[in-house]
This record gives structure tokens, sequence and C-alpha cells, in this order.
């Protein structure tokens, strides 16, 4: 479905991800998208160190707690994003972590390269 240009210079694995959940050819859901975008803002430049609180994301997105958690679900089953159990030194608790998975780095249009990539 036509092309999608990067650009010429190498951009951080986050900037990649955020463009590829902007383009049309990605096969989230829209609500999916939108959630993951959001997450984004949580995440370092290399797409990890993502702990963000279900409750801030439900503030910032305006969706309930249930929709995300299902959705975000959704997105670890069909690999848009990584999840784990996440437990600080000292903690009592524990949350889950998020992280962009490498396998999204291996389609072509989420190359760290520069230059045009044909999206599948």
């Amino acid at each position: 479905m036509g092309r999608y240009r990067i650009g010429s210079a190498p951009k951080e694995i986050k900037y990649l991800y955020i463009d590829w959940l902007r383009t049309s050819d990605n096969p989230a859901p829209g609500i999916v998208r939108h959630i993951l975008l959001d997450m984004t803002n949580w995440m370092n430049k290399e797409g990890r160190s993502c702990y963000p609180p279900i409750s801030d994301i439900a503030a910032t997105t305006g969706y309930n707690e249930s929709t995300i958690k299902k959705n975000l679900t959704k997105a670890v089953k069909n690999g848009w994003i990584g999840r784990y159990h996440h437990k600080g030194e000292g903690q009592q608790w524990r949350n889950y972590g998020y992280f962009i998975p490498p396998e999204l780095l291996k389609v072509g249009y989420m190359s760290t390269e520069g230059g045009s990539r044909e999206a599948p």
C-alpha cells in the first residue's frame, strides 16, 4: 500500500514505533493504537523502561481501566508490545513492564537504517 518514508538518518527505536503505530498499514485496531501511542510517553528511547499505571493510561486516554487491560492483552497476544512482570527492589507489589518487541524491528519499514521501505 504505497511507500512509507522513514527519512535519511537512523531513528531511535521509540520513534520508529510511534511512526509504525501511526501508519494506515498497521494491523492494530484504533483503540489499541491509541493506548500504545499513549504508552510511548513512559518509554525510554530504546522502547523499554515502560511501567505506566493503568489508572494513568485511563486518565490520559479517556478509556476505563477494564478496556485498557483488555486491549493491552490483545496487543501482547498479537506481538504489538511485549510485557513482563516487574518488581522493584524492596517492593512488596509488582506490576507489568512493557517494551517494544525486537521482532517488530525485523519488519522492513521499522528498520533503524534510513531510506524508504515498502510497507507490507
